[in-house]
């Protein structure tokens, strides 16, 4: 028996243009953020992180190298859960880009150290112009990182324009 009341529909969305509009209108909200007076991680949490969430297998990854690939090398940091991940999204970021670097990253055991022992000062952050987490709700709820601890991570130790932008 044919369902004819339920259609599938093919969904296209581009990732890079979601990212970008998020970043934009975030940044439309300066007005605001400057007269707030706000504590580093509120600063973060309300003013500096944007982001999304799609299941598995659905390009998240991809979008975050390609959108590394689309700034100068050095603007991006990226968080990922080992090092495994780290060397496929370091080859993925070489094949766009044409490059053969080292895609900056940490893992999660790094942000981790670097949360609990601030005088871990092995990384020089002030260059960083956005914070790339794939798969952020396994990378840092599944690995112990507390959001409000790490927002407060990236407001003391990163730029003020810094921006998070959490794929997961």
């Amino acid at each position: 028996m044919d369902n004819t009341f339920v259609k599938q529909t093919k969904l296209q969305l581009n990732y890079q243009d979601m990212l970008d509009a998020l970043i934009a209108k975030t940044r439309e909200t300066h007005v605001w953020r400057e007269n707030a007076n706000c504590s580093p991680m509120a600063d973060v949490r309300d003013y500096r992180t944007v982001g999304f969430y799609v299941g598995r297998q659905c390009g998240k990854s991809d979008t975050l190298v390609e959108f590394a690939t689309r700034h100068p090398y050095g603007d991006c940091l990226m968080i990922c859960k080992d090092s495994g991940i780290q060397r496929i999204l370091t080859a993925r970021y070489n094949k766009l880009s044409g490059e053969n670097k080292v895609l900056p990253h940490l893992n999660v055991t790094e942000v981790r150290k670097l949360i609990d022992d601030a005088n871990w000062t092995e990384y020089d952050f002030t260059k960083i112009k956005y914070v790339l987490i794939d798969d952020t709700s396994f990378v840092l709820d599944s690995f112990g990182i507390n959001l409000r601890n790490f927002n407060k991570w990236v407001g003391e130790n990163f730029p003020r324009d810094t921006m998070v932008i959490k794929v997961g």
